[in-house]
């Protein structure tokens, strides 16, 4: 038995390619300005991060603080600074990586 192409039929499925497009086309978006972010991080200038012992904070070169419960940065899983969008550079007192302090 053959198919047969009603009027009907073909304008369902050309409302479901349109539906297709159009979704195709918002996820193209979506992935488009995701990558144009990630450019823009690599852009941006680094902003070092500096462990305040008195505050026992970090402060940051974008003129904000942080505080972390435990750790560091990196062993938080911080690569980016989430207040400027800098790639994060640590400049922490040594003893924080000596094991005897």
């Amino acid at each position: 038995m053959m198919n047969e192409y009603t009027p009907e039929t073909l304008s369902a499925q050309a409302r479901l390619i349109a539906k297709y497009d159009q979704t195709h086309e918002a996820i193209f978006i979506a992935h488009a300005a995701a990558w144009q972010e990630q450019v823009e991080r690599l852009e941006r200038p680094a902003c070092v991060w500096v462990y305040d012992d008195s505050q026992d904070s970090w402060e940051t070169t974008c003129d904000r603080s942080y505080c972390l419960s435990d750790g560091c940065p990196y062993e938080n899983g911080m690569s980016y600074c989430p207040f400027c969008g800098g790639p994060l550079v640590e400049a922490a007192p040594e003893r924080m990586f000596d094991p005897l302090a």
